[in-house]
């Protein structure tokens, strides 16, 4: 197995236990166990490896052929408590948005209230489209109620209408209300965005014909008084949305910069691994909600799509094998191997790495010794832990029991903060530090039913969408994230101003 240690992506600790494969450009595959060393007269029968997908930075070229050109349709809430300032930011916001766009990319605006309407048909941003739709933008007014369905299926019917989309394609949803026109309930709106966005039916433009690219979906909550829930499942409707909690009128260009600096930025889409044991051994789990077993006993992984210098991890588990009588030895035994296949946006070329698959492997030596446990594994399964627990307590508060809400987040911190004592690095883990910060702001979030409505109700979906899908959904960007790009970062910052 050659190893490209020249690559440009950075490649630490390299070893016969960390095993990486370099694929054209966008992504490196890595997979590492729990333990280096398990003997082969220990206790343990099944253990755990975790792989690692890593995107590539962006070139620091700054031409239209450094990233993917896109396809951006905004549903933009217009009713009447849109009215005043949070409607001017709006604009302005959208304004800042469309200068950022080169002519490759394509942009529409759908308005909505009581109806939706087309303000702008979804067009590539040439100079003059530009200018025209810089006017179309300032001529927005407030008017009526909130209907969310109807803006839903404008929004996602417009993008359709594309004749030659772009690889990336997205839909920006901004509301600061509840749905009080056209489908209202929250089951049927995300059925309603499911079906709009991976339906196959017809595109609405004679003749046209081709393989549509995944439409994502990205929501952003003006306010407290919009439907989090909600707002979640419908970005989660397709697979590489994120949900924005708006808390204020300043984080509405932050929020908005945030989520284009991810979607400017994307290298990679239908990223797909494959986890598949050696002769005589089997995957007994694999710790992800968009895996699927497969016949032959493998396991492949939905990964979704990546955001340069984006990091998502899969942790498995799978049982240890036993040499043969006298073929104990310290030289390490292959016990599954991982390949991955993708689409490599800017290069616009599929990539495929199942004829060169990575090893996993483990000593497996005389006595019982087993080797100290890999850090970052135990990092990432105090993120999946996490993640549970923030769900079992998002669904106590719901209910109201905000004590026994609060309690489930206490005792994960109580079992973290043995896990630091016992592994010191993990203290200087920033993604560790991150839970505890989350941890600790929900469950003062979740103090009383004011305190609830106000921000925990908001703020818990944001925290539980960014650490299940590793990606930064932070509206304001002096708020921390381990999961920051240098991107997202940059476009944040920028549209704060």
């Amino acid at each position: 197995m050659s190893i490209n240690k020249n690559s440009k992506m950075d490649v630490e600790d390299l070893d016969d236990f960390v095993e990486v494969a370099q694929t054209v450009n966008a992504l490196v595959l890595s997979v590492a166990p729990k333990y280096k060393h398990i003997g082969v007269e220990s206790a343990l029968t099944t253990t755990q490896a975790c792989v690692t997908v890593k995107a590539r930075e962006l070139p620091e070229d700054d031409s239209e052929h450094a990233r993917a050109p896109v396809d951006i349709v905004v549903a933009l809430d217009v009713s009447g408590s849109m009215r005043g300032n949070k409607l001017k930011l709006c604009k302005l916001t959208l304004k800042m948005l469309l200068r950022t766009l080169n002519s490759k990319d394509k942009f529409g605006l759908v308005s909505y209230a009581s109806d939706a309407r087309v303000d702008i048909p979804v067009q590539s941003m040439s100079p003059k489209n530009k200018e025209n739709s810089l006017k179309a933008i300032e001529g927005l007014t407030d008017r009526g109620c909130t209907n969310i369905s109807a803006a839903i299926g404008l929004a996602s019917q417009e993008i359709k209408t594309i004749m030659n989309p772009n690889e990336v394609q997205t839909i920006f949803l901004l509301t600061d209300g509840l749905a009080n026109e056209g489908i209202c309930d929250d089951d049927g709106l995300v059925e309603l965005t499911r079906n709009c966005l991976t339906a196959k039916n017809k595109l609405t433009v004679p003749d046209a014909k081709y393989e549509a690219s995944p439409i994502t979906m990205h929501t952003f909550g003006y306010g407290s008084d919009h439907n989090a829930n909600l707002l979640q499942q419908i970005s989660e409707a397709t697979h590489g949305g994120s949900y924005y909690f708006v808390e204020s009128d300043s984080a509405v260009g932050s929020a908005f910069g945030d989520a284009l600096g991810g979607v400017l930025s994307v290298v990679a889409q239908n990223v797909v691994i494959t986890i598949k044991s050696c002769e005589n051994n089997q995957i007994s789990k694999v710790f992800h909600d968009r895996s699927i077993l497969r016949e032959d006993g493998s396991y492949t992984v939905d990964m979704g799509d990546f955001y340069s210098e984006e990091t998502r991890d899969c942790l498995f588990e799978f049982c240890l094998i036993i040499p043969s009588e006298g073929g104990v030895s310290n030289n390490p035994m292959p016990h599954a191997y991982i390949s991955m296949a993708y689409t490599d946006t800017i290069q616009k070329i599929p990539i495929v790495t199942n004829g060169t698959p990575i090893v996993c492997s483990i000593n497996r030596p005389s006595g019982g010794e087993i080797s100290t446990p890999d850090h970052y594994i135990k990092t990432q399964w105090l993120r999946i832990t996490a993640v549970e627990e923030m769900k079992v307590a998002e669904t106590l508060a719901r209910e109201r029991n905000y004590e026994g809400a609060r309690k489930r987040m206490s005792e994960w911190k109580t079992m973290a903060k043995q896990e630091c004592k016992e592994d010191n690095t993990l203290t200087r883990d920033p993604t560790v530090n991150q839970l505890f910060e989350d941890m600790n702001m929900c469950e003062d979030e979740f103090e009383c039913d004011n305190t609830y409505r106000k921000k925990g109700a908001q703020s818990i979906h944001v925290r539980i969408q960014s650490h299940h899908n590793q990606r930064c959904a932070e509206s304001s960007a002096s708020n921390s994230s381990a999961y920051r790009t240098a991107t997202k970062a940059k476009f944040s910052n920028k549209f704060s101003g």
